[in-house]
């Protein structure tokens, strides 16, 4: 199981940005093998494979609908699928920004898989990848760093994410960049959304850390779908 690997006969393609003609299927969103992982990150993250909280919020944003979204930013996108698949599916939106740290190859391998899909004829012309380490984020999400300071203080129409608790540093720094991204797209427009998808109870401590957190922060959660079990990946 698992994505498809990526091989050195994949064909040079254009970017695409505008749907394929009925007779000319755009090509899946790929994910580049794991050796290419272990040889870009230096340090073990969670980035290497498709989450299925990542599918899940997929098939939530399809079943539902963006409507009016031109500009999507996904936060912590690992290997970038789906933020990629996102913008495939939706090939109205006009910029889609995926974020990783730098630190440990994290945005490295983020970029390897753009790339990947570039040369896939799958990657819309509206992807690109920026830095984001949460640690750029201080209390009340100011901005320490003037690369994160930009990028927060950008205006998004849907502010995205998966997956991403899986130590208290990292709980507590997603609610700052949270608040920073949320109060950026609700001041600029009340329909802005943030949809976050989480595996509850995989680390019980941490999903109380979390909620907990986002509340101090003046932050709502509000459970908007829980998804469907999946048939299993072929």
């Amino acid at each position: 199981d698992g994505e498809p690997g990526l091989t050195s006969e994949i064909r040079q393609a254009e970017l695409r940005d505008d749907p394929p003609r009925s007779d000319e299927p755009w090509p899946e969103v790929i994910v580049a093998p794991s050796s290419d992982f272990t040889e870009i990150v230096s340090t073990q993250t969670t980035g290497g494979e498709v989450w299925d909280a990542a599918r899940k919020l997929l098939d939530y944003l399809v079943a539902e609908g963006l409507g009016d979204v031109r500009s999507v930013l996904e936060l912590g996108a690992g290997c970038g699928w789906l933020g990629m698949s996102l913008a495939r599916e939706y090939p109205q939106i006009k910029r889609v920004v995926l974020t990783e740290l730098v630190d440990g190859g994290a945005l490295a391998w983020l970029e390897h898989n753009i790339e990947a899909n570039r040369r896939n004829g799958s990657l819309a012309r509206s992807v690109s990848s920026e830095a984001l380490d949460w640690a750029w984020v201080a209390d009340r999400a100011e901005a320490s760093d003037p690369v994160a300071r930009v990028l927060l203080e950008r205006h998004f129409d849907l502010v995205i994410g998966s997956d991403l608790v899986y130590d208290h540093a990292g709980a507590a720094a997603l609610v700052r960049v949270l608040f920073g991204a949320s109060s950026v797209a609700l001041a600029q427009d009340p329909q802005g959304r943030v949809l976050y998808a989480h595996t509850v109870n995989r680390f019980e401590d941490l999903d109380l850390e979390f909620f907990s957190a986002l509340q101090r922060a003046g932050l709502l959660a509000e459970r908007v779908w829980t998804a469907p079990d999946r048939p299993p990946t072929p």
